[in-house]
């Protein structure tokens, strides 16, 4: 441990780390690119791999850059900073299809991923913990593989007014000497700033709290919508559980409404400080278009976990019909009032289990698509077996985790092959991509 040594990278894992070998093991190499001689120090040891972090490059890829972050060497929001872009885009392309042929068992390469136009700012939401450091709040992100919080000033992630807004909160509640939160005794008040930015540049702050009612708020709510009149929404949400969930089950709105509207390929969504919205709207609409060219001249389709209904309204310009089902019953309520901002007809919203609906549905109508959509960690196995026994002819499956879309993919192929698919980069300089596949029955 701690012990400095030169290694030699030969490739890098799915996780964005370099691979080497020392001492007939596998080390696993932070900030390390293929081909690339560094000097690391071993940070982990058991007894299959070693895991290090880069203290100097020796050797440099010709694709190493100088990553344009004050904070990278610590922060652990991004993994591949330190690498040219278009290189990050091949490296996902890879490391994706090594999972689907390692976990998928199926013989398909996908050959095209759709990068960004403009790399930075992308994420229309952040959420910053705080804690206390000698009575001063400090806000910034987590370490990497800690929850040592990270000072910083600005984010290539997010916008300058942003930056600025969580500055700005961070030196107010300074000045009311309201402490920040401390993860390790439960003490503490402010937890989070969470914020959304929409379309429009209006913007939903959200103030997570570890108590029930936050004093001063009145005050801290004048001074914010006096210095940003753009802002729309002020939450205060109280999370007093000792956990590391951020949003607690209580809100209540300081200022304006629960909701922001924001956009996506010309339709409008309501959403509120608990709602889930893609954080990169302009790839989001690269990746709906792709599940709409997917789903291609499908009458009757289903939109398998809906959500707010951002694809399910999204294909009702294309479908005779669409339904959406969703387990979340808010989450239905929010896609009923999408439905009517957009002031569509052609599009149904149900409640329930996807494995329990997809049958009631196919009794009374014929069903050409379903696409679905599901959480990181995948389908459940009855949806799996729900969608091999409904005889649906094609399945558009959009995954944002390559594991557990591998994995289902080797659990339908004896019904469905992969005719098409296409990675989208929707978080650039990490390690995330996202993957629309077109699924037909054999």
């Amino acid at each position: 441990m701690n012990k400095s040594i030169e290694l030699k990278i030969t490739d890098i894992n799915y996780e964005g780390m370099g691979i080497a070998t020392y001492n007939n093991k596998t080390v696993f190499v932070e900030r390390a690119l293929k081909d690339e001689v560094v000097l690391a120090e071993i940070d982990f040891e058991n007894k299959n791999f070693y895991r290090a972090h880069t203290t100097k490059v020796i050797q440099a890829s010709k694709d190493r850059i100088i990553p344009p972050c004050a904070t990278y060497e610590k922060c652990g929001g991004c993994q591949l900073l330190h690498a040219a872009y278009q290189k990050t885009l091949e490296y996902k392309l890879k490391t994706t299809n090594n999972t689907l042929k390692r976990i998928g068992k199926v013989d398909f390469e996908i050959k095209e991923i759709l990068g960004m136009d403009e790399v930075f700012p992308y994420r229309n939401k952040v959420q910053i913990p705080v804690t206390s450091v000698d009575n001063k709040l400090v806000c910034g992100y987590f370490e990497r593989r800690t929850h040592n919080i990270i000072p910083f000033k600005t984010c290539l992630l997010q916008s300058k007014q942003v930056d600025e807004i969580i500055i700005f909160i961070k030196n107010i509640f300074n000045e009311f000497k309201i402490s920040g939160y401390n993860e390790n005794s439960h003490e503490g008040i402010l937890r989070h700033i969470m914020i959304r930015e929409n379309k429009y540049n209006q913007i939903m702050i959200v103030l997570v709290i570890n108590d029930n009612k936050l004093k001063c708020e009145e005050e801290i709510k004048n001074k914010i919508i006096n210095k940003y009149p753009n802002v729309v929404s002020i939450i205060i949400n109280s999370n007093t559980n000792k956990n590391n969930v951020i949003l607690g089950d209580k809100s209540y709105p300081l200022y304006g409404k629960d909701e922001i509207i924001d956009e996506l390929l010309g339709l409008k969504y309501k959403i509120s400080h608990y709602s889930f919205f893609q954080i990169n709207r302009c790839q989001a609409e690269v990746l709906y278009k792709k599940v709409l060219e997917y789903v291609g001249n499908a009458e009757n389709v289903v939109d398998a976990y809906c959500g707010v209904g951002t694809i399910t309204l999204s294909l009702s310009k294309i479908a005779k019909y669409v339904y959406g089902i969703e387990v979340v019953a808010p989450a239905i309520d929010n896609a009923n009032e999408n439905k009517k901002l957009n002031n569509v007809e052609n599009v149904e919203f149900i409640l329930g289990k996807v494995e329990d609906k997809i049958f009631d549905l196919l009794e009374r109508v014929n069903i050409d698509c379903v696409v679905i959509d599901p959480p990181r960690k995948g389908l459940d196995a009855k949806v799996i077996e729900a969608l091999k026994q409904s005889k649906i002819k094609r399945i558009v499956y959009v995954s944002c985790n390559p594991s557990s879309f591998a994995r289902d993919i080797d659990l339908l192929k004896e019904d469905y092959e992969i005719k098409k698919a296409t990675l989208v980069d929707m978080f650039a300089y990490t390690t995330g991509v996202e993957c629309v596949a077109l699924l037909e029955r054999k």
